[in-house]
């Protein structure tokens, strides 16, 4: 009641409760276009939550697997040394690995380890070089309002990307959350589509053509003209085709047909008309019945695609083939269809023969 002492203490009130974020991954079909993810808008503690959105390029699979094997150089110096057109590449680790013209990669005394695109057979280096997936406009595919998280990828875009998640009470520290998002899509499938055909000189070509779309998009078709002999004769002609090695068939047991150009170097035709030259690797792509016949590869003279149009009429599936007046021979119809995300293409022939013989009525003299 006659003096008084004082002494003081604090008292710290924390938040031990961050916001919770565990986003499910996210599967939508391309022409879903908005996918929306409704976020809590307060923590447990009722502190309002902030959230951040960002969207990741994926690694890729080619830039995975070369990760994953540690691949750091391409040895062309190895090139076809088993006499199946593979490509030899070495890991920093020093194993040996290769890749065979369908893509499939094998360590050396060791099986099959992986699987890629086959144009990183055409190029190796560019295997060994391959980095993240840059997948164009991939920023704008996320974005965040509030608490209200949208995913909406271009209309075009099939495959997957990731999502990072940041979400903040202010008070604790950040939360971040990571998920993928896989676009799927069902592309345009062929019902119906010609076999090849035989018409007469100047008689019209019409022929049923049909695509269906299961994921019921919009789909366009286009056509094109392609003559085998033209793509054969433009690749002997490169290649400067000069003989046919009979003496040299199935050498090295994969059905090999070999022929040598007229600077003296080695070529060889597989049974899918894959042309390799020796030690080279692949160097071009005709028609299978060159195998069979390779002597026809060195002769085969200069040809012209026709100058065919196409008028296709969709609510018959009609497709008219025009051909000039003046054509006589074979040309094949490449017909593609597309739904705007994917393409899927197929061929037939058209063979049109003459049957007017000349005339020839000539009275006796």
């Amino acid at each position: 009641g006659a003096a008084a002492v004082s002494s003081s203490f604090k008292v710290t009130v924390v938040d031990d409760q961050q916001p919770t974020l565990d986003i499910a991954d996210v599967s939508m079909a391309h022409n879903e276009q908005v996918h929306e993810i409704t976020l809590p808008v307060t923590d447990v503690n009722g502190q309002i939550v902030e959230y951040t959105a960002l969207a990741i390029q994926p690694d890729g699979p080619a830039y995975e697997l070369k990760t994953r094997l540690g691949l750091t150089n391409y040895l062309p110096w190895y090139d076809n040394t088993s006499w199946r057109g593979e490509k030899w590449m070495q890991s920093d680790a020093g194993l040996y690995y290769y890749i065979l013209p369908t893509g499939q990669i094998f360590q050396y005394f060791g099986g099959q380890v992986g699987q890629v695109d086959t144009s990183y057979y055409a190029d190796p280096q560019s295997f060994i070089d391959a980095g993240p997936a840059e997948i164009p406009g991939l920023a704008q595919f996320v974005s965040m309002d509030g608490n209200v998280l949208t995913i909406s990828p271009d209309i075009s875009f099939v495959g997957s990307f990731n999502v990072q998640v940041t979400a903040t009470d202010s008070v604790t520290a950040p939360v971040v959350d990571t998920f993928s998002v896989t676009v799927n899509n069902l592309g345009p499938v062929w019902g119906l589509l010609s076999n090849d055909l035989q018409v007469l000189h100047n008689d019209p070509c019409v022929v049923l053509l049909s695509a269906i779309d299961p994921a019921g998009d919009d789909i366009t078709y286009s056509f094109a003209v392609n003559t085998p002999g033209a793509e054969a004769y433009a690749l002997r002609t490169e290649l400067d085709l000069a003989i046919y090695l009979p003496l040299y068939d199935n050498h090295g047991g994969l059905g090999q047909k070999w022929m040598q150009s007229d600077a003296g170097l080695y070529y060889y035709i597989l049974p899918s008309g894959q042309v390799f030259q020796y030690g080279g690797g692949l160097v071009g792509q005709v028609d299978p019945s060159y195998n069979a016949n390779p002597q026809s590869l060195i002769d085969q003279v200069p040809l012209a695609s026709p100058d065919v149009t196409f008028t296709y009429i969709y609510s018959t599936s009609q497709l008219t083939v025009n051909i000039p007046v003046d054509f006589v021979g074979t040309f094949e119809v490449i017909a593609t269809v597309s739904d705007g995300a994917a393409a899927v293409s197929s061929s037939f022939k058209v063979t049109v023969v003459d049957d007017q013989q000349p005339t020839l009525d000539i009275a006796d003299v």
